[in-house]
Parts: C-alpha cells; structure tokens; sequence
C-alpha cells in the first residue's frame, strides 16, 4: 500500500470514529433532552427527602493526573394515588461538579425530613426528578454529537 493510499484510509477511518462518535453523542443526548422537554408538563407531589450525601468519585486520566468529581446523592419518597414511591434523581441528566461547594449549591435546599417537589412521569411514576423541564446541558449533549459529525465528515472529505 502506497504512503498516499494509507494516509487516506487513516483520514477515512479518522472521520468515521468522529461520525460514529458523534451520532452515539447525539442519541444519547436526544433522548435525555426528550425526556427533560416531556418532564416539563409532569404533575408534581409533594415529597419528603429521605438522605442526602454528596458522593465523591477519585480518577485518573490517561496521564496519571487525578481528577475528583462530586455527585449529589438524593433519596426521597412521594405518594401518587394511594402508593408510596421513592426517587433519586435530582434532575435528568444527574451532573457531577469538579467542587464539592458547587454540589452542595445544587443540595442546599434538600435536607433529610424537609418537604419537597417532586415530577414524575404520570404513566410511571417510579421515573421522577426534582428539578423538570428542558435545560441548556441537555441541548449541549445533541449539539457537541452533531459537531462530532461535522468534524467527521469534513475530515474525510
């Protein structure tokens, strides 16, 4: 194989991962968009926060350098018709935050035995939230999958 043919099945194969990359990015992004979008016309109840805990992730990346994330961690419990029900999703899409002060932010009106909002699907009410409706990071997600594909296409060209 000549250095010229090899170098076009590298850009070919090169543009395919950012495609392939990008359209997995953009599915899973349409859906949890979809999903906050609908969420904005769920009914709401009033719940009672269960436990809270902010949930801390340790990693390294590739390099060795370590990263820590912090996860709000939420259990409450609501009653729709007659049946009690818990959740834990803050909001669709639950975020992880590289301070353990912007998690607590996102926390701070959730404390173990307060009341609180709950939205949940109205044909199944074990898939619920706290915070509803569609959101810039959900759109994000669609947006940086469909950039992907741009990126892929136009490399190969």
């Amino acid at each position: 194989m000549s250095a010229t043919a090899a170098g076009r099945l590298f850009i070919l194969l090169w543009g395919a991962g950012f495609i392939l990359g990008g359209l997995l990015f953009a599915t899973l992004g349409y859906f949890e968009a979809k999903e906050a979008l609908q969420s904005g016309s769920w009914p709401s109840v009033e719940g009672e926060v269960l436990s809270q805990k902010i949930d801390v992730q340790r990693s390294r990346d590739s390099d060795g350098d370590r990263t820590i994330n912090y996860r709000p961690q939420v259990t409450y419990q609501f009653e729709v018709e007659g049946k009690l029900y818990q959740g834990s999703r803050l909001q669709i899409g639950q975020p992880s935050y590289n301070s353990r002060a912007k998690a607590a932010k996102a926390m701070k009106r959730l404390t173990e035995g307060d009341r609180c909002t709950v939205f949940y699907d109205p044909e199944n009410p074990k898939t619920c939230t706290l915070e509803a409706g569609l959101q810039f990071h959900h759109v994000l997600f669609v947006g940086f999958g469909l950039l992907f594909c741009v990126v892929g296409v136009g490399g190969s060209w």
